[in-house]
């Protein structure tokens, strides 16, 4: 009998999905001025894609109204419908300058959400000022980087990586962005780290500054002892930047593969597996090289079990 397929876990949080309403029933409800309607309306679909959409039309819609769309984001965090919170969070980038304080509570409010979906919409938000208020924000996003909160320190992991991709000022704020991310490496929170190295500096940042990024790799490699933050930085070249650069990836992998602590040797192990994966002609014969060095020799073993 065929192996079944394992259903994928759905995330805490999300809805099951309802009737997806059309682009003229939510045009309705805000021309309508109806909030009540139209958080009904995201709330059935229970689809990120709607809430997008209706957020795509507030903006459209009532362009020459921004204080009701600032208005109506206040009204839609308070709210207990997700979708509604959800909304909220897409609203507040462009209103900071002309509330700064309420802005900076709510987006703290809805980055803790209890809610995955909301927390996610949120990270955009925290995006979208960090963008747009770099110089201002960023000493604050310093804070809340040691925030108490998980979900709030994770959300910083996900607001660089839009900021790093602007074509206009990415390449001047990306060193201030690894800087602003260095409090996290050290992090032990599972929900941190899996965003941080693999996600925030493997795919965002290494991809579009190699060399910047390799240096900081680098001094954070020399400058600290901890085994979280090697994690993370051999974590950060299993991804896609890893695999781009195959070669200096595995340079910096060999320095951290000699490390005793299992949750370093591991980690360079995942690593390298992953790259073993993209580029196997490049990554086989340099693991199999390892095997000559007993201090490299588990990492590289554990790398090719998967991968001959």
């Amino acid at each position: 009998m065929a192996k079944q397929p394992l259903a994928r876990k759905k995330p805490q949080g999300v809805p099951d999905h309802g009737r997806t309403p059309n682009k003229a029933e939510l045009r309705a409800c805000i021309e309508a001025h109806d909030l009540d309607g139209l958080i009904a309306l995201m709330e059935e679909s229970g689809r990120v894609p709607t809430v997008r959409q209706a957020h795509k039309l507030v903006n459209q819609i009532l362009a020459d109204e921004p204080e009701t769309v600032y208005a109506w984001g206040v009204a839609m965090a308070g709210r207990q419908e997700w979708a509604a919170r959800f909304a909220a969070s897409l609203l507040f980038g462009p209103y900071y300058a002309e509330h700064k304080k309420e802005v900076q509570r709510l987006l703290l409010q809805l980055a803790d959400d209890e809610n995955w979906g909301v927390r996610e919409g949120a990270a955009g938000g925290w995006a979208r000022v960090l963008q747009d208020h770099f110089d201002e924000v960023y000493p604050l996003y310093q804070e809340w980087v040691r925030h108490p909160s998980e979900n709030v320190r994770r959300a910083i992991t996900l607001a660089v990586m839009p900021v790093v991709r602007d074509a206009a000022h990415g390449a001047e704020r990306a060193e201030a962005c690894l800087r602003l991310l260095e409090p996290l490496l050290a992090d032990r929170s599972r929900y941190v780290r899996k965003n941080l190295g693999p996600f925030a500096i493997g795919v965002a940042i290494l991809n579009r500054y190699p060399d910047l990024t390799f240096s900081m790799l680098e001094h954070w490699r020399d400058c600290y002892d901890d085994e979280q933050v090697h994690w993370n930085l051999a974590m950060a070249l299993s991804a896609s930047g890893g695999v781009a650069h195959v070669e200096r990836a595995l340079a910096f992998l060999h320095t951290l593969a000699g490390d005793e602590r299992r949750t370093v040797w591991r980690a360079v192990a995942s690593a390298a597996r992953a790259l073993g994966k993209k580029r196997p002609q490049v990554v086989v014969p340099e693991l199999k090289r390892w095997l000559a060095d007993d201090a490299r020799r588990q990492a590289a073993a554990t790398a090719l079990r998967y991968l001959e």
